[in-house]
């Protein structure tokens, strides 16, 4: 595994898009399967367990989205919590979002959910995916994100973080709040 700055990341997406001719689709089709893959084969009674994804509205959701789909096609019930409201998530992330929709996947926008509910659904899971920031984390996470990150850490409960756990500043490896 090689470890890259997000301005690194950054500049190796745009290589694979404009010299490789890979789009952002594939890109994040590609990743969401390699992570149920490595599920598969860390967990092997994953279908066991009782997951939940916490998904922000950028492409680290979308992967967390297509993620979501390969668990569910997998015959799992997944359960999906949106850091952003439905109808804000757009592009590629958006576009794995609807399909899931369609599919029947348990969406629920947080904005709209007590947290006391999304701490029990927390406390009730086994196995939690941060899909909620990815390497373009700029500055300190705040407000319904932070939230959520503090429950999750409280729950004690094993995460699996898309990319780099939400909250870490890939460029420093500092933590300025919640992470």
């Amino acid at each position: 595994m090689k470890v890259v700055t997000s301005q690194q990341m950054r500049e190796i997406d745009r290589k694979a898009i404009e010299e490789n001719n890979l789009s952002g689709h594939i890109l994040m089709e590609n990743a969401g399967l390699r992570i149920f893959q490595s599920l598969k084969k860390i967990y092997p009674n994953l279908r066991l367990k009782k997951i939940i994804i916490f998904a922000g509205s950028g492409n680290n959701g979308g992967d967390g989205f297509v993620v979501a789909r390969h668990l569910y096609n997998y015959g799992m019930k997944v359960k999906v919590f949106l850091l952003a409201p439905f109808n804000k998530i757009k592009g590629e992330a958006g576009g794995n979002l609807n399909t899931i929709n369609k599919m029947g996947v348990e969406l629920i926008e947080t904005e709209t959910t007590k947290l006391e509910e999304i701490q029990r659904t927390i406390q009730n899971s086994d196995l939690i995916i941060d899909a909620i920031l990815g390497t373009g984390l700029q500055g300190k996470v705040t407000g319904l994100k932070a939230k959520i990150i503090d429950l999750i850490n409280i729950a004690n409960k094993e995460v699996v973080a898309i990319d780099v756990p939400s909250g870490l500043d890939t460029d420093t490896g500092k933590i300025e709040g919640p992470c």
